[in-house]
């Protein structure tokens, strides 16, 4: 059986749950919802962009967040989310 984690992220981001294929409303995600069936990161296209401008609107600033998230909850298998905060 795999097991997998949830993410919590914005709820009311319809573009994010359309982005995942989720349905709308949701609050927790599956970590696997960001992956695409090659397994690529699906929000890609979108931090690509919301991280190459030094002023994002609240689109781009959501999208950063949930990648935030997504690094912090990655990392912490390995230790690393415990190092991040211990500095």
């Amino acid at each position: 059986m795999v097991q997998c984690g949830f993410l919590l992220y914005q709820k009311d981001n319809d573009s994010l749950h359309k982005i995942l294929g989720v349905e709308k409303g949701l609050k927790r995600v599956r970590a696997l919802d960001f992956l695409d069936k090659e397994y690529n990161n699906k929000l890609n296209p979108y931090l690509v962009e919301a991280y190459s401008t030094s002023n994002p609107n609240q689109f781009q600033k959501e999208f950063k967040e949930v990648d935030t998230k997504m690094h912090l909850f990655g990392a912490r298998p390995f230790g690393e989310y415990v190092a991040h905060f211990s500095h």
